[in-house]
């Protein structure tokens, strides 16, 4: 027979049900709460990573835009294809003449913000959508070498000088550009006032080409025409002049050959500063020998010891270095009349990328205490028994200041002096 439950019973089994709904219940709380505990801890650590992860774009970003203004190149950054929107450095907005955090772009809601300047290339004013750093976000191709002039609303104009550069995103395609100028303002100023001088310089050079006509033509003529006449006048009334007379007819033919030595002197140094040069290896104890030969061909009487080292080779041209040699072998020759045996010794030596020539003589020498005269035109440290003009070391100088060398000396008086001067050395 099937047992029917007691109402005692029934009751017991409905406690005890309602007891498990409560634990279900409770275990039900237990996971809900457990699960929001758990999705509040993952959001406050994403919101954490959030926060951090700002903080360190935001100092990136000061870090980056501290950088830019450090820079001295104007810098300007289109942030979109179509360079609505343009940024800058410090300096693009001090150059802009624009207050910080102004839209650079002439194509952006406020163009007319950027109306007090205009901006040229090769003379020719570019529109808005011209401009490089447009062209290069627009097309994704690098512009070098871009020269823009900008002449502002007050007249004045400013250069630059500089790249561009296209931003490109993962497929290759352009997304802005950045430009990078600096300022050559200063630099083109300079060219032009050098472009200028140099004009002055070749006219002064066509003007001291006229004038070396002028000497060689005009002034030496009445020289010869002294010379001519004087000698004229002595053989037709050389007899009837007494000793004074002939004196002075000597004195005039004397001061009128000086004149034109001296006239064939700055000739030479005239040509010196203006003839084209054409370097080349020079083998300098050949040409010293040749030097050498020449100026003992005129100076048979004299007895000389010349020593010419093993020279080394210099670079340069031959004709004007060939000038320096005679020169400095003439002085070397011309000091030393009164010596017995005259002693004459050209060495060199190398010295970094120059090479060193060396000339000394033990003729009456110099004193160094007026050696600031030494090479300049018309001074003489000596009195009128030792002839000359004073420009012979002028030349020297002038020539070896036009191969990039130098020229200096050193003397005892009475006893030695010695000449130096530097050529390049050979190339290659």
């Amino acid at each position: 027979m099937e047992h029917k439950p007691g109402y005692e019973e029934l009751i017991a089994k409905l406690a005890e049900s309602e007891e498990i709904i409560r634990a279900l219940r409770n275990q039900e709380v237990d996971a809900v709460v457990g699960t929001k505990n758990i999705l509040m801890l993952r959001l406050k650590e994403a919101e954490d990573a959030l926060r951090k992860g700002k903080e360190e774009v935001e100092s990136q970003a000061a870090q980056l835009k501290a950088t830019l203004d450090a820079a001295p190149a104007i810098i300007w950054t289109a942030l979109d294809r179509d360079c609505r929107n343009i940024t800058g450095n410090r300096v693009a907005y001090d150059f802009s003449r624009l207050k910080e955090g102004i839209n650079l772009s002439k194509t952006g809601p406020r163009p007319e913000l950027l109306s007090n300047y205009r901006v040229f290339r090769d003379g020719v004013e570019l529109p808005p959508t011209d401009m490089p750093i447009q062209v290069a976000a627009r097309t994704g191709q690098k512009i070098l070498d871009c020269a823009l002039d900008f002449r502002f609303a007050d007249g004045s104009i400013r250069s630059v000088l500089g790249n561009v550069i296209p931003v490109m995103d993962a497929c290759g395609c352009p997304t802005g550009a950045i430009a990078a100028f600096l300022d050559v303002t200063g630099h083109r100023q300079a060219e032009m006032a050098l472009k200028e001088k140099t004009q002055q310089l070749e006219d002064a050079n066509k003007e001291l080409e006229s004038f070396s006509y002028s000497v060689s033509h005009d002034l030496k003529a009445p020289l010869r025409a002294i010379d001519g006449y004087s000698r004229m006048f002595v053989r037709k009334y050389g007899s009837a002049l007494d000793e004074d007379a002939a004196h002075l007819i000597d004195v005039i033919r004397s001061n009128a050959e000086k004149m034109g030595v001296l006239i064939d002197d700055l000739l030479s140094f005239s040509r010196v500063l203006r003839n084209k040069m054409s370097a080349s290896a020079i083998d300098m104890e050949t040409l010293a020998g040749e030097v050498w030969k020449d100026i003992q061909a005129i100076n048979q009487e004299r007895e000389f010891e010349v020593r010419i080292a093993k020279l080394l080779p210099g670079f340069g041209d031959r004709p004007l270095v060939r000038q320096a040699l005679v020169n400095l072998f003439s002085n070397a020759a011309k000091f030393t009349k009164n010596r017995k045996p005259a002693i004459i010794e050209l060495t060199s030596y190398c010295e970094s990328d120059k090479i060193v020539y060396c000339l000394k003589d033990n003729g009456i020498g110099f004193d160094m205490a007026y050696y600031d005269k030494l090479f300049g035109v018309f001074q003489r440290l000596h009195g009128q028994e030792y002839e000359g003009t004073g420009v012979g070391l002028a030349i020297v100088q002038r020539i070896i200041e036009r191969h990039g060398g130098r020229v200096w000396a050193e003397g005892e008086v009475d006893r030695e002096a010695k000449f130096y001067f530097t050529l390049p050395a050979p190339q290659g």
